[in-house]
């Protein structure tokens, strides 16, 4: 048995590395010229001030996609409250609904505890990524700068070239 499972798990890791081979090697083979200049951003969900489905050229920076993904955050984060607020109702409504059954206070209890530990570890999380790195919840995105061409005719290259020597 554990020499099959063996032999099983190696087979499909070579399966798998050599799909892997022949994908890099489809792909050097079928080079494409990019259209970095032309990019468009195209939001599948509206949050903020994207609209869902409006392209958005996105241009030489990736602060558009930093944006977006800081108005999703937002938006769960409203999401984890709202959620832990209907559930801590549910839970009072069923307290209030139990009329002394011990069973029923219990079942009431444990969806506020719930309710409660899903919004603290919401809250704590936010709090620990604020405490460590506030850029962490403002998704700040510094602007990525083009490289500078480098002049490999100029003199100093010429006169250092340990090939020409």
């Amino acid at each position: 048995m554990q020499k099959s499972f063996s032999k099983i798990l190696t087979s499909i890791f070579l399966l798998i590395f050599i799909f892997q081979l022949a994908s890099l090697i489809f792909l050097l083979a079928v080079p494409s010229t990019s259209q970095a200049a032309s990019v468009n951003f195209t939001p599948q969900v509206g949050v903020g001030n994207f609209e869902k489905g409006v392209p958005q050229p996105v241009g030489k920076s990736t602060e558009m996609i930093g944006e977006y993904i800081r108005e999703i955050y937002k938006y769960a984060l409203g999401i984890v409250g709202i959620l832990a607020t209907v559930v801590l109702m549910f839970g009072g409504v069923l307290w209030i609904t139990a009329g002394g059954n011990a069973e029923r206070i219990t079942n009431a209890k444990s969806w506020i505890g719930a309710s409660l530990t899903g919004l603290v570890l919401a809250l704590t999380s936010y709090m620990i990524l604020y405490f460590v790195n506030p850029g962490l919840v403002n998704f700040r995105v510094t602007p990525v700068t083009p490289v500078k061409e480098n002049n490999t005719s100029g003199w100093y290259f010429s006169w250092h070239n340990p090939i020409s020597n």
